[in-house]
């Protein structure tokens, strides 16, 4: 039932255009591995950019990058437990 709670509140956000945000509210926080994953779709879409074959415009992935960006301020002023292990 939460799956389905958090992907009506993701669609709810999407029609607003909040899309993301909606959905990581809705998990509290996102991993490390999610936010990784995002970068690199990011660079991807960037890449298409140049080749001239995306579907996206510029504006969309720069708000795509601040949604990211956001993201990562949770892990701001957190040490690296890997770091210490």
């Amino acid at each position: 039932m939460t799956v389905g709670i958090m992907i009506l509140t993701f669609f709810t956000g999407a029609v607003v255009g909040l899309g993301t945000m909606c959905l990581v509210q809705a998990r509290n926080m996102t991993t490390k591995l999610q936010i990784i994953s995002r970068l690199w779709s990011h660079i991807t879409d960037l890449r298409l950019i140049l080749r001239g074959t995306s579907s996206k415009t510029l504006e969309e992935i720069e708000n795509e990058i601040d949604i990211t960006e956001n993201l990562c301020r949770p892990y701001a002023d957190a040490d690296d437990e890997e770091a210490f292990k």
